[in-house]
């Protein structure tokens, strides 16, 4: 209860000092950018994970940054599905049928270079699904690729 009273704290500040200084940005929306700026081409997925936030709800953000030409967005060619899915299931708590897309996603394209963040992702899955020794391969597999 005290994290997010001072976390709601400190986004009332930050956005009074944008407002106070002419900048006209929600802290959602610096934080994309602040995102982006650390790494170009990031799906809206992976920031709507890594801010912690559903897909929608950083949807208008996107759109709003892409409206000011703040950002443009581009289709990914390679939109890999299975993986979109994947974290969709995971994210309502459909675990069991997430590692099936997820393991789809691995075979999607093979010449994808987000397949270790899929990797990865599955691996956690394993571990949560108490299958601790395939998550173990899968990590094992996954350091070896050059």
């Amino acid at each position: 209860m005290l994290v997010d009273r001072s976390t709601r704290d400190l986004g009332v500040s930050l956005q009074r000092i944008f407002k106070n200084n002419g900048f006209d940005i929600t802290v959602e929306q610096w934080m994309i950018l602040l995102l982006l700026w650390k790494k170009n081409g990031r799906t809206q997925q992976e920031i709507a994970n890594i801010i912690g936030k559903d897909k929608g709800t950083i949807s208008p953000q996107i759109d709003g940054l892409e409206k000011r030409e703040l950002i443009m967005r581009m289709q990914d060619q390679n939109d890999n599905i299975f993986w979109t899915q994947a974290q969709t299931l995971v994210a309502g708590g459909h675990t069991l049928e997430a590692e099936k897309y997820f393991r789809e996603a691995l075979r999607f394209n093979p010449f994808d270079s987000r397949l270790p963040v899929i990797a990865q992702e599955l691996a956690d899955l394993l571990e949560n699904l108490g299958k601790p020794q395939e998550a173990a391969l899968l990590r094992e597999k996954v350091a070896q690729q050059p």
